[in-house]
């Protein structure tokens, strides 16, 4: 590129690129809408983005399923602890430490299950954290500012796509 500099009393004036067009913009209209080749530029962008929003929706999937996986066995273990009472007052000893070995189990594997859904929600929130920075680097190259807010907006919305995507596959598997 060729551009026209010159100097007057050592100070420094830039007129332009030879041959540039003044105001016309390669990736957006004067309106603020984005031409074809922006839209291929920033969808890009986003699309990266959106994919670190969906991982990190099935890293909270995992974290609220270790909640209710626990909550779900300890309401069970408690029931049969109830009942475990209940039998020990109608003499039913046998009856009232089988009762509480079960309750005991069923806690065990409610707490085991927790500690693996709350390892996967580990797994794909370090998936996230590395798909967001490589957005972030990928944008950086290609000299794309979306903007916080934007950013924010495509992850909480691919956050919940995320979320939906992996509810129904355990619903499903």
């Amino acid at each position: 590129m060729d551009y026209t500099i010159t100097t007057i009393d050592g100070k420094l004036y830039h007129h332009g690129i030879k041959g540039q067009k003044w105001g016309v913009r390669k990736y957006q209209y004067a309106d603020g809408s984005l031409t074809p080749a922006g839209k291929k530029k920033y969808g890009k962008v986003e699309k990266k983005y959106a994919k670190a929003g969906k991982i990190q929706g099935k890293s909270d999937y995992y974290k609220s399923e270790g909640d209710s996986i626990k909550k779900n066995h300890d309401n069970k273990a408690l029931a049969l602890e109830k009942q475990a009472k209940v039998y020990e007052k109608n003499n039913k000893f046998l009856k009232a430490e089988a009762a509480r070995t079960a309750a005991n189990a069923i806690r065990k594997r409610g707490e085991n299950a927790s500690k693996e859904s709350y390892e996967m929600a580990k797994v794909y929130a370090k998936r996230a954290e590395r798909a967001n920075q490589k957005a972030s680097e990928f944008a950086s190259r290609k000299k794309v500012d979306l903007g916080k807010e934007k950013i924010n907006s495509i992850l909480k919305e691919s956050k919940n796509k995320g979320y939906a995507i992996a509810s129904f596959q355990a619903e499903v598997g």
